[in-house]
């Protein structure tokens, strides 16, 4: 015996508003990409800005931008794969899984 239609027509709705709310989800992850991107690219700008007397000063600039590079280079590779996976967990809570870890 299959399912009554109104239950397909419930479950297809319920799917097409899980994947909206998944949708709005992950257009909000790549916004908040593209905003950690712009912000590690000014960074590493002032970085390379920075004109530092004495070796220590070079020393921290050069610190300064292998990380702000390094950082940048992971927010870059991320892009084409940002977030691929959801564990939804027995308290309600979901847990998205990506290539990289972002925060609010």
């Amino acid at each position: 015996m299959g399912k009554k239609p109104e239950l397909y027509e419930r479950t297809a709705a319920l799917s097409t508003e899980e994947l909206a709310h998944e949708q709005s989800f992950v257009d909000r992850l790549y916004a908040r990409l593209d905003q950690l991107r712009d912000e590690v690219e000014d960074r590493l700008a002032r970085a390379l800005r920075e004109h530092g007397d004495g070796p220590q000063a070079r020393v921290e600039r050069e610190t300064a931008v292998a990380r702000h590079q390094e950082r940048l280079a992971q927010l870059r590779a991320a892009e084409p794969g940002l977030c691929f996976g959801r564990l939804d967990l027995d308290t309600g809570e979901r847990r998205y899984i990506g290539r990289i870890g972002m925060f609010d």
